[in-house]
């Protein structure tokens, strides 16, 4: 995987399969927020729809406008973490990855002592 797509660098210093590991979580999590809307048509039965023919076409209908809804909110939000659904995982990444100051503060203090050692 690059680490580069439209110009950001996504490389965080974290290997491929963990970038991907990511990345599929988080279609996982838009595919799953489409399939709750459109779980309405799911649960249509055919003997139901045989009864009226116009009530299968209408839940499949109403669903595909949920999806495109739902769709458009991610198009709005540009797929990064404002959207609430996407926000909560990538906050658990970036702790994941993270280093924080004192750590880094160690690291450094210990090069600095090998490289004055050597």
């Amino acid at each position: 995987m690059s680490d580069q797509h439209r110009g950001y660098d996504i490389g965080l210093g974290i290997l491929d399969t963990a970038k991907w590991q990511l990345v599929c979580l988080l279609i996982r999590i838009i595919f799953r927020d489409m399939h709750c809307v459109c779980q309405q048509a799911q649960h249509v039965k055919v003997s139901e729809a045989k009864a009226s023919r116009y009530v299968l076409p209408h839940f499949v209908c109403w669903a595909t406008i949920q999806a495109h809804r739902v769709t458009a909110e991610y198009v709005e939000k540009d797929f990064n973490n404002l959207h609430p659904s996407i926000s909560p995982i990538l906050t658990s990444h970036l702790l994941d990855v993270c280093t924080f100051k004192e750590e880094l503060t160690s690291l450094e203090s210990k090069v600095e002592s090998k490289v004055e050692a050597a």
